[in-house]
């Protein structure tokens, strides 16, 4: 299932840094960079905003996937990410702004990919899409450069966090969604067809061209919904 994973973080991947490890999904994951929402709000008299906000370097402790037909399910444990803002505040005597980094931990998350089939006899995937994305998220450290010190960033820093954790969660199934619905679905669609044109040339063959292809050959194998096993 890992092997689908990787996959689909080909797929949906764009150009990359250097990441700490070189499993390809989760150089992915490490490089994906996602926006969140500006935030306003006002605090005890105080108004204050969050923009330009942007998480990445994800890193994930425990990953686990399961498949069942033609859905695959998803779960997480424990993932890492750092987020980057500009702050900003005013009172009526006093104003300030600057940025901020944050880490978070996603404690949980989970998703599924749904694979959509083709009406044939033998169905072929055809495309795919991300459903019931969800993920919590929780601020564990929190470092302000600028004016905002002492009382002030203790009567702000909980309205810091509680939206920081509360916009990550919506924010990155956002951006996963398109990813998994396009551009693994080209990959996909891309992948069937070239399955399909090995099948009709193999079927082209006599049957001893057919042994010596092997069972990876057979038309038969393309009913991939089917379990089996092949010697």
């Amino acid at each position: 299932m890992r092997i689908t994973l990787l996959i689909a973080g080909a797929a949906i991947a764009g150009a990359a840094a250097a990441a700490p490890k070189s499993d390809p999904l989760s150089a992915w994951l490490y490089n994906l960079e996602f926006p969140l929402p500006d935030a306003h709000g006002v605090v005890d008299g105080v108004d204050v905003s969050l923009t330009q906000a942007t998480c990445t370097h994800a890193q994930i402790k425990s990953l686990e996937a399961t498949g069942y037909q033609t859905t695959i399910s998803i779960n997480t444990k424990d993932a890492a990410l750092d987020c980057a803002f500009s702050w900003a505040y005013q009172t009526q005597h006093l104003k300030g702004n600057g940025r901020a980094s944050a880490s978070l931990l996603v404690k949980k998350a989970a998703a599924s990919i749904i694979l959509n089939a083709s009406q044939e006899t033998r169905p072929r995937p055809i495309s795919s899409s991300l459903r019931n994305c969800s993920a919590a998220a929780k601020v564990t450290a929190l470092k302000v450069k600028g004016g905002l010190t002492g009382a002030l960033l203790e009567l702000l820093a909980p309205w810091i966090e509680r939206k920081l954790s509360g916009e990550v969660g919506p924010a990155l199934c956002g951006t996963l969604k398109p990813l998994v619905d396009a551009n693994l679905t080209r990959l996909i669609r891309t992948t069937t067809a070239l399955a399909s044109t090995c099948a009709m040339k193999a079927r082209r063959r006599n049957e001893r061209d057919l042994q010596q292809a092997g069972a990876a050959s057979r038309s038969d194998l393309l009913d991939w919904r089917t379990p089996r096993v092949t010697a």
